[in-house]
């Protein structure tokens, strides 16, 4: 059973200590393992990997922390080694997260480029409908993406393409908010906003190294389309417990706060004894589960209007899911 109760949450950007400590660990062990390794993988997903996993455990310790590590590396390893679309294809940027690429319109705003100090790529923008670019988009979300699974079955999906190239390096999947589950429909009811017309940001991914300002263009740009076919709104979640900055998770312009649900992760047991990242959605009968142990601040589902309009919402209360 789903119960809607409403808190009180004057702040929603809070960071935690345990995961802001566990990073200052971790992540320069990241880069060196990817300096090191043959097969290349996103860090931002190692990362991921490894913070969600340590949740299982009460108080990580320095030992649990690198038998960790050890872990969710030789699976990121292994999902890199046998994905069809290779990090070698899709890293257009490189495989390092430099942020060194910017994002900017051409004159009278008729061509989109890449630039750095020393490259400049045409962009191209579009919808991806073709039946065989839907489905390399969904194993790129399912490869790549830190949550790993696909959930964009009748949706829409957007890219940003490097001109002449097949294979689109950032990646757009909405839901219409017709085929949500009811508490979301609910939710927005109770808000004074029309399902019909909302989408759900379900899934966003962008290769290492792409251009700090990608999600706010690509989120305007995809934003125009919806308009165009009679949508008003857009949500998305985000976990301000992971984010490292407020700018580049609210980036779309999507960020005044609708409902709280608890964070929490599920990890199924291998036939090798590992733990991998599931989600309810794809687990498997008779298969060992553990979850995260944590009390950790909430996820925020966000909402935007199309049009520039506010919500009729009260800024310190928020409704909140308990499943």
């Amino acid at each position: 059973m789903i119960k809607i109760k409403v808190i009180t949450l004057s702040n929603i950007w809070q960071k935690d200590k345990r995961i802001q400590n566990i990073r200052k660990i971790i992540l320069p062990k990241i880069n060196r393992s990817l300096v090191k390794s043959k097969i290349k993988f996103d860090t931002q997903d190692l990362e991921h990997q490894i913070l969600f996993r340590l949740m299982t455990y009460d108080k990580p310790t320095p030992k649990v922390i690198n038998k960790v590590f050890n872990e969710q590396k030789e699976i990121t390893l292994e999902r890199m080694a046998n994905t069809p679309i290779s990090p070698d294809k899709l890293f257009v940027f490189g495989f390092n997260r430099k942020d060194n690429w910017i994002m900017k319109w051409g004159k009278d705003k008729e061509l989109l480029y890449c630039h750095n100090k020393k490259y400049k790529k045409e962009i191209v923008f579009r919808e991806i409908t073709l039946p065989k670019e839907v489905e390399m988009c969904r194993r790129i979300i399912k490869d790549y993406h830190y949550i790993h699974y696909d959930r964009c079955k009748k949706g829409m999906t957007f890219g940003f393409f490097i001109n002449g190239h097949k294979i689109p390096f950032a990646i757009e999947q909405v839901e219409p908010c017709e085929i949500s589950h009811n508490y979301k429909k609910a939710i927005l009811m109770l808000s004074g906003i029309n399902y019909h017309t909302t989408v759900e940001l379900t899934r966003f991914y962008s290769v290492p190294n792409t251009p700090k300002n990608l999600i706010g263009i690509l989120d305007k740009l995809v934003g125009r389309v919806l308009k165009d076919r009679g949508y008003e709104w857009m949500m998305t979640s985000v976990m301000p417990a992971f984010a490292k900055t407020k700018s580049s998770t609210t980036a779309g312009g999507i960020e005044t706060p609708l409902f709280a649900k608890k964070l929490k992760f599920e990890f199924a047991k291998r036939d090798d004894g590992k733990y991998e990242l599931c989600v309810p959605r794809a687990k498997k009968q008779g298969i060992q589960i553990i979850k995260s142990k944590w009390q950790i601040f909430p996820v925020i589902e966000m909402v935007k209007s199309l049009y520039g309009l506010s919500p009729d919402l009260d800024k310190n209360k928020l409704y909140y899911i308990e499943k």
